[in-house]
């Protein structure tokens, strides 16, 4: 999955792999998601959660109507919210239960490794098994906070 990442080296990126005590988590937006919603199933009213250890996760707005939402929101992951792993996962907001859309897992060695990534990835299910639609495109850089 690495060979097709579009990796950003940005200068406020940490100066080396495990050096810095923030992850900078920007979800810019999907495409092709499942359609949920109407009579056709052809829309969705997505939104994102960022889970960063066991108990920390930010959301993003949901975006009514659309397979192909753009979001374009930031979050600051700090040093003990997150561990090895931050997970990605994408859901339809509906009245009574919100729809699982699909989900990434991206390693923090990963992040700090290529100083940042700037990528699509392929949505997967609960089991991480690839799902038939469906991408989300992140920017992650870590970042020494002072």
């Amino acid at each position: 999955m690495m060979s097709q990442a579009a990796y950003t080296n940005q200068a406020h990126a940490a100066q080396g792999p495990g050096f810095f005590n923030a992850i900078e988590v920007t979800v810019v937006e999907a495409r092709h998601l499942e359609g949920e919603d109407g009579l056709l199933r052809r829309k969705s009213d997505p939104y994102v959660i960022v889970h960063a250890g066991m108990t920390h996760k930010l959301k993003t707005a949901v975006k009514e109507k659309t397979v192909n939402p753009v979001w374009n929101e930031k979050f600051v992951l700090t040093k003990g919210t997150f561990s090895n792993e931050i997970t990605v996962e994408i859901f339809d907001s509906d009245r009574f239960r919100d729809d699982y859309l699909g989900k990434i897992e991206i390693k923090v060695d990963d992040i700090a490794r290529n100083r940042g990534l700037d990528m699509w990835f392929p949505l997967t299910n609960k089991k991480g098994k690839k799902v038939a639609k469906g991408e989300i495109h992140l920017i992650l850089h870590p970042v020494l906070r002072m």
